[in-house]
């Protein structure tokens, strides 16, 4: 990944269940106003109208108390093993759609701008970072979400 040996180990993940559900719990009309949020509107907005055609309780409950850390799939630490399992064939049919495939490629896009940018940007983040007395060693996981959401 072109890493120098001082730098620590990143991994940005692109996973459809966490981008779905990120997408739907940080949906707000009004970001809209920002330059990047308006280029992806229509996609967002598609997504969201999809979503809620399927189901009106999932998007207030990723929305909501649920959060978004109870439902990182790499842990499956739900909540409720019910709730956590139709959460599951709900999301899957999501990331099945057309209007999904849209807003992940738009994202890939983005990751790859965020590994350059991090590779890019290392020296001059670290040293100030440095400079605060905090240490980056170690390994890090960036979960990954929509840029017109940002």
């Amino acid at each position: 990944m072109g890493y120098n040996s001082f730098m620590p180990e990143v991994e940005f993940i692109l996973n459809n269940h966490f981008l779905a559900s990120y997408i739907i719990a940080n949906y707000q009309a009004e970001r809209f106003n920002q330059d990047t949020s308006r280029l992806y509107k229509k996609d967002i907005v598609n997504f969201r109208n999809l979503a809620w055609n399927k189901s009106e309780f999932y998007p207030i409950a990723l929305g909501g108390r649920f959060g978004l850390f109870g439902i990182i799939p790499s842990t499956k630490t739900y909540k409720y093993k019910e709730f956590g399992e139709s959460l599951d064939k709900y999301l899957d049919e999501l990331t099945d759609s057309d209007e999904f495939k849209i807003l992940y490629e738009q994202t890939k896009q983005s990751f790859q701008l965020c590994e350059k940018e991090w590779i890019s940007n290392y020296k001059k983040t670290n040293d100030y970072i440095e400079s605060l007395g905090i240490n980056l060693e170690g390994k890090y996981k960036v979960w990954l979400g929509h840029p017109g959401l940002l």
